[in-house]
């Protein structure tokens, strides 16, 4: 049984790294500079009342140095030593048990967030590229090109 958690503890840990990386390459077009300008998001879920809730998980998609230590990029779940800012939490691998396997779910749950958040700005860039190739069209010396070219 043992074996068995550290396997599905291993599997859950390589998905999250996973979604660290792919997070990594599009969150500043996403969050731009994130929270209080520190790189760093916290990790949504959807509440029935109010819509969607920060929770004390965050990801952190740059570097953070403060004054005696550093903060890579990844999941961290944020105790009190943050002050309410999402810096100097601990990593969310580094814990176990039922803990480890809320945050995991606290993670899942909020990926379809972030689709959507990603399709809407797939979706403004496409109505601003169709703009500025319409107007680009209609100016003089512009012209559309055909297939003869």
């Amino acid at each position: 049984m043992l074996d068995g958690e550290k396997k599905r503890r291993a599997v859950a840990i390589d998905f999250i790294s996973k979604v660290k990386e792919i997070l990594l390459e599009v969150a500043p077009d996403i969050w731009g500079k994130g929270y209080d300008d520190m790189n760093a998001v916290y990790v949504q879920r959807r509440d029935a009342d109010t819509g969607k809730l920060n929770t004390s998980i965050y990801f952190r998609y740059d570097w953070h140095y403060g004054h005696d230590c550093s903060e890579s990029e990844g999941f961290y779940f944020a105790d009190q030593c943050g002050f309410g800012m999402p810096v100097w939490g601990n990593p969310v691998s580094g814990y176990s048990g039922s803990d480890f396997w809320y945050m995991v779910q606290v993670i899942l749950e909020w990926l379809p967030i972030v689709l959507e958040q990603m399709e809407k700005r797939s979706a403004g860039r496409e109505q601003l590229l169709a703009l500025i190739n319409t107007e680009a069209a209609g100016q003089p010396g512009q012209q559309e090109p055909t297939a003869a070219e």
